[in-house]
Formats: structure tokens, C-alpha cells, sequence
């Protein structure tokens, strides 16, 4: 366990609440990510990573994540999740900061950016789980000692998708993941967040490859339906998710 003193105190979108600044930083941040999340280097930390969130007993809470990004974030807007239960997926969009509740969101991906926990994403609601600070200190101090601020991040897990691997789907200037049992020729790719437990660790999300291995983004130059029930029916029409989705 980390000697250090605590500087995980005030984490904004997890345990304080978010500011301006935190909205800017967010948006550079993100902006700074690649689409590459072929990261072979992140397997070789897991065992270690691992060993932290299994020793201070947060791995039904959190997971890594492997930093990536898929658009340019425009001025004065951030990337907000929401949860959908009809279908049940997670749908992630640029929402601009005016229409945005700061006191009603949280931190869903975190990165160590100059020593702190940042958020570069977020999701609706809040966040009001308890989290043991010294964990947040030594997830720190194995980031920056093992040079993985750009690769590494920090996930919240969201219970209503728990136990379910999970693939994204890009658009545009949005996402949305669903469970990978209704992917419908596309499969699952690139391991996107890693999920531990006592036993070891797996897969809990991934990027939904075409039949080429790629990951690529739908309907580009083509407006999308405003709700998500419409984006996942046409996805349904392209034949890249299975019917049964719209009604589970």
C-alpha cells in the first residue's frame, strides 16, 4: 500500500463536483486521445493492476480502461453517456456544456493528467459510491511510475451492464455500446476495459470489428435518427445488429 499522503481527496465527477475547468481539461484531453487501441503493453501491467483493485476491494466498482478516442470534441462540449433500457445499451454523445447539469453527472473515464485524476468522459447521474482514497493514490502512483498515462485510464463501472461483455460501435460524433450477443455481422475486437476479480481478470468491453478487422465509423455523412432506438434500428437495417436487440 502507497506511504504517500493522499491527493486524491477532491477527484472532480467522482467524490467533488465538476467545474469549468474540469469541462476544459476534459475536452483537451479527450482531443488528445488516438483512435489505436491495439495496446499489447497494457496485458503485461493486468496481473499488477490486478493485485491493486483486488487488495483495496474495488473491482465491482472500477476497471481500466484503454485510452482511445474517435472524434474531435468542438469547443464548449464535452462526452456525455447515457444509460438506455430499451434497448438496454450505453449511448455516448457530444453534448454541449450549457445543457448539461454538472451537479447530475459524473465521471465515467478518468485519465492521470499532471499527477490528478481528470475526467475525459462522463455519464448521467451521480456518482455515490465510497471510494477508499488510497487506492486512487497507488492506481496514481503505478500509472506514472510505469510511464502508462497515455494508455491507462481509469473506468467506473455501471451496474446495469455488469456480467455482460460490451462492444462499441462508432458513428460520427457518437457511440454506442451494446451486449456483444447482438452484434450482427460485426464481432468483438480489441479489448477495451478489463474487468477484475479474485480470480484474475477478462474482457469486459471491446470495439466491434467488420468482417476485415476493422473498426470503423457507420453512416459517416449521413444524419442519424435523434433517439437511440432509431440509431439501433439503423443499425438493424445495415444488418450490423440483430432485430431481437430493440426488444430486450
Amino acid at each position: 500500500m502507497s506511504t504517500m499522503a493522499s491527493i486524491t481527496r477532491q477527484v472532480p465527477g467522482l467524490n467533488c463536483p465538476v467545474t469549468a475547468d474540469t469541462f476544459c481539461k476534459s475536452r483537451k484531453i479527450y482531443n488528445c486521445n488516438t483512435e489505436d487501441t491495439s495496446r499489447t503493453s497494457i496485458e503485461a501491467h493486468l496481473p499488477n493492476l490486478q493485485k491493486i483493485f483486488v487488495n483495496h476491494k474495488v473491482y465491482k466498482k472500477f476497471a481500466i480502461h484503454s485510452r482511445h478516442g474517435h472524434f474531435k470534441l468542438d469547443e464548449d462540449r464535452i462526452l456525455l453517456g447515457t444509460t438506455s433500457t430499451a434497448p438496454l445499451c450505453r449511448w455516448t454523445q457530444q453534448r454541449s456544456i450549457d445543457d448539461v447539469d454538472p451537479g447530475n453527472i459524473h465521471g465515467h473515464i478518468f485519465v492521470v493528467h499532471d499527477g490528478e485524476l481528470i475526467p475525459y468522459e462522463y455519464h448521467e447521474g451521480c456518482y455515490k459510491e465510497n471510494i477508499p482514497e488510497r487506492f486512487l493514490d497507488d492506481f496514481i502512483k503505478y500509472i506514472l511510475i510505469n510511464s502508462l498515462c497515455s494508455e491507462v485510464a481509469l473506468q467506473v463501472l455501471l451496474p446495469e451492464f455488469q456480467d455482460q461483455l460490451m462492444s462499441e460501435i462508432a458513428f460520427e460524433d457518437q457511440t454506442i455500446m451494446v451486449d456483444a450477443e447482438y452484434l450482427n455481422g460485426l464481432e468483438p475486437g480489441n479489448t477495451t476495459c478489463w474487468i477484475f476479480s479474485p480470480r484474475g481478470y477478462t474482457a469486459g468491453e471491446t470495439h466491434a470489428m467488420n468482417p476485415s478487422g476493422r473498426h470503423e465509423k457507420y453512416n459517416v455523412g449521413a444524419p442519424l435518427p435523434d433517439g437511440v432506438k432509431g440509431v439501433c434500428r439503423t443499425l438493424v437495417d445495415r444488418n450490423l445488429l440483430r432485430p431481437n436487440c430493440l426488444t430486450a
